[in-house]
């Protein structure tokens, strides 16, 4: 049946995975249970998020046919391989969505929530910029080893794509503060104002710079939502997160990042023993940001690691 076929395969499973889950929920979603005031609140909570998801379409989707208008059909395969090849990001960063918000939840009563959820933000950008470095750095080797040549021009895309990862996965923590107060219009309106700047500078970059510039356009868009979110939920919910770490570590990645993009001899084995030496480098900025920054943290941690001298 073709691509019918997978389609139909994921409909016929979904529909069975749903089945099962009503009848393990059979007794939590009975009629008698039905609260008209619950409705009324969760449809206002709700609402909001309805022309964010044609936003987030704008953010996620149509960077193809505006390549395709301005360049070719292999253009935009190259751009879906560039994104096949950040998706490694993405995963790694959903898995983090999927964990932080229960998690979150269930601490913001604790007295220790605040200085949690600042710490959690540090440490997300020290762990997915690695993960997002690695996967941006290596991406033309990757696809020198595993693909042929007509694929390697989706390299610099994908390294883009990779760190946009991130950004879109900082949004989580971002409007925690407007989860508390039960209030989704900021995302909307943070999501709306992306997708407005993403279309207008896909018409602006996309020409001159093709994939690349979708790319770009892409990243700088998402770029809004964390920040104003970050924004408002300060308002609402003050938590002390130490901003210029995070950015600092978010910065010296790009750079060596870019750093990274200058180093091309013949030899694969060579390309990837310099790079890895920023990688390298990246660590050690990470343990000297712990190290004077979380002093007391660093202390506890080194002493668990280490044994001991008598």
């Amino acid at each position: 049946m073709g691509v019918k076929g997978i389609l139909l395969s994921t409909l016929i499973s979904n529909a069975l995975a749903t089945l099962y889950v009503v009848t393990l929920m059979y007794e939590w979603i009975l009629p008698t249970y039905f609260s008209k005031k619950i409705l009324k609140d969760m449809l206002t909570y709700a609402l909001p998020l309805l022309p964010t998801s044609l936003a987030f379409w704008v953010l996620n989707s149509s960077s193809a046919f505006v390549i395709d208008y301005y360049h070719t059909k292999t253009d935009v395969g190259l751009y879906q391989i560039a994104a096949m090849v950040a998706s490694a990001v993405t995963m790694i960063v959903g898995a983090f969505q999927m964990a932080w918000g229960p998690f979150a939840f269930s601490i913001y009563e604790k007295p220790e929530a605040k200085q949690t959820y600042s710490m959690v933000l540090t440490l997300y950008c020290a762990l997915m910029c690695l993960v997002a470095l690695g996967v941006a750095m290596f991406a033309k080797e990757g696809l020198m080893l595993l693909t042929t040549k007509e694929y390697y021009g989706a390299y610099l895309a994908a390294g883009v794509l990779a760190f946009n990862g991130i950004i879109y996965g900082m949004a989580y923590i971002a409007i925690m503060g407007c989860s508390i107060h039960k209030d989704n219009k900021p995302l909307a309106v943070s999501v709306l104002f992306a997708a407005g700047i993403t279309a207008i500078l896909y018409f602006l970059l996309v020409p001159i710079w093709g994939i690349v510039g979708a790319a770009l356009s892409t990243a700088l868009g998402y770029i809004v939502v964390p920040i104003y979110l970050f924004y408002k939920s300060q308002k609402y919910w003050y938590i002390p997160y130490k901003f210029k770490i995070a950015i600092s570590i978010f910065l010296f990645s790009i750079c060596l990042y870019a750093l990274s993009l200058s180093i091309y001899t013949s030899s694969i084995l060579i390309n990837i023993s310099l790079k890895s030496l920023l990688v390298c480098a990246y660590l050690i900025f990470l343990i000297l940001i712990f190290k004077y920054q979380y002093s007391d943290e660093y202390e506890k941690v080194k002493h668990k690691l280490l044994p001991s001298k008598k």
